[in-house]
């Protein structure tokens, strides 16, 4: 059965465009230090919530912020940079209709 990525179905949903979600994750990998060819897209910002979903991904973690800190820190960010997407939807959401199919609940 193939993967059915609804990403862009759900950016769609909360008025967010695919180019604003890569903007934002790309700007906070930047910021945190989170760029390595390792990973999966180049970026911790791209990497699934799973604790030790990845040999890949857990390896970076443990050379940026130590074994003991790695998933703290990790999940710590990850709840940052979901807040800067929501944050980044309400604002386009504040004064905007249902029209062109946004919802912005």
């Amino acid at each position: 059965m193939p993967f059915n990525c609804r990403r862009d179905e759900l950016l769609a949903k909360i008025g967010l465009s695919a180019e604003d979600f890569v903007r934002i994750k790309d700007e906070f990998s930047k910021e945190n230090g989170w760029d390595d060819p390792r990973v999966c897209f180049g970026s911790l910002a791209y990497c699934c919530m799973r604790r030790h979903g990845c040999p890949f991904r857990d390896a970076v973690l443990s050379e940026l912020y130590g074994a003991e800190r790695a998933y703290y820190e990790y999940f710590r960010r990850k709840k940052e940079l979901a807040k800067r997407i929501l944050e980044e939807a309400r604002r386009k959401c504040s004064g905007s209709s249902v029209e062109n199919g946004v919802e912005c609940e």
